[in-house]
């Protein structure tokens, strides 16, 4: 996190890439300060979303084209932010959001394992193959989850990911 340019700062290239796999990459580095722009890499302080917000002002993207473009659940506001407007700690809000996804080197893995969760001995959810997210159920909230975060359809999920479980 060492760029620098227009006066704000820039994750490296390579940060870039991974954090655009992991909608939990903030999270899992102690990131609370800020949010990383998927897009561009820009460490934002303020929300990316809004009238004048990073994603409108410097992609003319709405909030729904950067959610649907990136993987769900990416983040729009800082764990400071939204661990005060909660009141909760930062450190518990960022423990919830790392929890609430597999790592990147998980997902490639059930991605090409339709029987992944089997194979981990988990019973207690499904991983969405778009994103990560742990779903009790891809069948209540899933479908829901699908539909909001990626603009899929069930039967549009399953073509893409065959056998990929549907309840846990």
């Amino acid at each position: 996190m060492r760029n620098r340019r227009f006066g704000l700062e820039f994750v490296t290239p390579e940060e870039l890439q991974t954090c655009r796999q992991d909608p939990a990459w903030e999270a899992r580095r102690g990131i609370a300060d800020c949010t990383i722009c998927r897009k561009c890499g820009a460490m934002a302080k303020y929300p990316l979303g809004g009238k004048n917000g990073h994603l409108r002002r410097r992609h003319q993207m709405s909030v729904r084209d950067y959610q649907l473009r990136y993987p769900g659940g990416v983040r729009l506001t800082s764990f400071n932010m939204t661990a005060k407007s909660h009141g909760l700690p930062v450190v518990q809000k960022m423990a919830e959001s790392a929890a609430a996804y597999v790592t990147p080197q998980e997902l490639r893995e059930c991605r090409d394992d339709p029987a992944w969760e089997n194979h981990q001995s988990i019973a207690d959810y499904v991983v969405c193959r778009e994103c990560g997210a742990k779903l009790r159920s891809a069948a209540g909230g899933g479908a829901r989850h699908l539909g909001r975060m990626h603009g899929l359809t069930r039967e549009s999920y399953l073509e893409k990911y065959p056998r990929a479980p549907w309840s846990a």
